[in-house]
C-alpha cells in the first residue's frame, strides 16, 4: 500500500473551536439521534490528524523512535534514535528514561534487537549482538 499524501489537518485555524467532550462522553459515545456539537467534531478530527502526523513522522517499519517526553508503558517497543537498536520498556509510565547508550539493558529498558553499525575498519574486539557494515570497501 502506498502512503497517502492527502492533507488531513483539521481545525488548525485560529478561529476553529475545539472542545474535548470529556471522559464521560468519550466512554459512552453518542446515542442514536444525538447530534454531536461542531466543536466536538473539530476536536476529534484535529486529534486524529495530530496522531497520524506524529505516527507518520516518528516511526519506521512500525517501530517508533524513542522520544523524550513520551510516557511508555511496559512492553512498548522503541527504536534507538540515530541507531538500529530495539528496546522494550520494562516499566509502566516510563517517562524521560533515556535508552542505554550501548546495546545493554538497564532497569527501564531491555535491549532486544540487532545493532548495526557502519565502520571503516574491522573492530578490534567485536561485541556480541552487533553487526558491522564496512562502508569503505
Amino acid at each position: 500500500m502506498v502512503k497517502p499524501t492527502s492533507d488531513i489537518t483539521w481545525a488548525t485555524g485560529g478561529g476553529a473551536l475545539k472542545t474535548d467532550p470529556g471522559s464521560t462522553k468519550k466512554a459512552a459515545g453518542y446515542l442514536d439521534n444525538e447530534k454531536p456539537a461542531a466543536d466536538h467534531w473539530n476536536w476529534l478530527f484535529n486529534a486524529i490528524g495530530d496522531w497520524i502526523a506524529w505516527l507518520s513522522g516518528n516511526s519506521q517499519a512500525g517501530i517508533s523512535k524513542w522520544e523524550a517526553g513520551i510516557s511508555y508503558d511496559q512492553n512498548d517497543i522503541v527504536k534507538a534514535t540515530g541507531g538500529y537498536g530495539i528496546y522494550v520498556s520494562l516499566a509502566n509510565s516510563n517517562l524521560n528514561n533515556a535508552l542505554p547508550s550501548d546495546i545493554v539493558s538497564d532497569s527501564n529498558w531491555q535491549y532486544i534487537g540487532p545493532y548495526i553499525e557502519n565502520c571503516t575498519a574491522d573492530p578490534s574486539s567485536p561485541s556480541t549482538g552487533r553487526m558491522w557494515l564496512r562502508t569503505d570497501l
